[in-house]
C-alpha cells in the first residue's frame, strides 16, 4: 500500500483518479494545483509517489513543482502530462521521475504505472538507506584508523634521551621501539 498526492488542475483526471484510489489498495493523501500547495501537501503527508501535470497554469509548471517537493521530502515523481515534445522530457529527466505517462489514459495503465513506481521508490529508498549506512560506516573506520595512526606515531617515535636515566647506564636507541641499556664504565 502507498500513499499517493496529485498535482494536477484538470477537474476530470482528479474525479477519475479519485475513484481509481477509491477502489485501489493505495490512499490518496490529496489532490493539489500549485507548488505552495503542493509542498505543504507533502511535508504534511508523506507520500511515496507524487502524480503531477507538467502543463500548469501560472510560472510554475509540474516540472518545477516536482523539484521543490524532492527538496522537501523523500517521494518519487511520476508525471502524468499532455507534453511529449522533447524540451519537455529532457527537463523532466533532471527531476529523475520514476515514469512518464502521456494523457489521455486509461486505469489499468494509470494502476500499472502506480505499482511499478512503488516498487521502484521503495527500491530506491532501500539503497538510500544502504549507501547512507556505508558512508556512516566508511567514516567511523577512518576515524579509527586516524586514532590508531596517532597512537602508533606515539609510541614510535624514538625518545629524545640527552642524558643518562639510571646512574651509569647508557640508553640507545635501536629502533622504532626497542632500545639498549648499557652499562657505562
Amino acid at each position: 500500500m502507498g500513499n499517493i498526492m496529485i498535482v494536477d488542475n484538470d477537474i476530470t483526471v482528479q474525479m477519475d483518479l479519485e475513484e481509481y484510489f477509491e477502489q485501489s489498495r493505495h490512499q490518496l493523501v490529496g489532490i493539489v494545483e500549485t507548488k505552495e500547495e503542493g509542498v505543504f501537501l507533502a511535508k504534511e503527508t508523506l507520500p511515496d509517489i507524487i502524480l503531477t501535470e507538467i502543463d500548469l497554469p501560472g510560472e510554475t509548471d509540474g516540472i518545477d513543482i516536482a523539484k521543490c517537493i524532492k527538496r522537501e521530502v523523500d517521494a518519487g515523481i511520476v508525471f502524468m502530462t499532455v507534453c511529449s515534445n522533447f524540451d519537455a522530457v529532457c527537463r523532466a529527466k533532471q527531476v529523475s521521475p520514476l515514469a512518464y505517462v502521456l494523457k489521455p489514459f486509461d486505469v489499468r495503465e494509470i494502476g500499472a504505472t502506480i505499482e511499478i513506481a512503488l516498487h521502484n521508490q521503495a527500491i530506491n529508498r532501500n539503497l538510500r538507506a544502504t549507501a547512507q549506512k556505508l558512508a556512516n560506516r566508511v567514516a567511523e573506520r577512518e576515524i579509527e584508523l586516524t586514532s590508531l595512526k596517532d597512537a602508533r606515531r606515539d609510541y614510535s617515535q624514538p625518545a629524545n634521551i640527552h642524558a643518562p636515566i639510571l646512574d651509569g647506564v647508557s640508553v640507545s636507541s635501536i629502533g622504532d621501539t626497542k632500545w639498549r641499556f648499557t652499562p657505562q664504565p
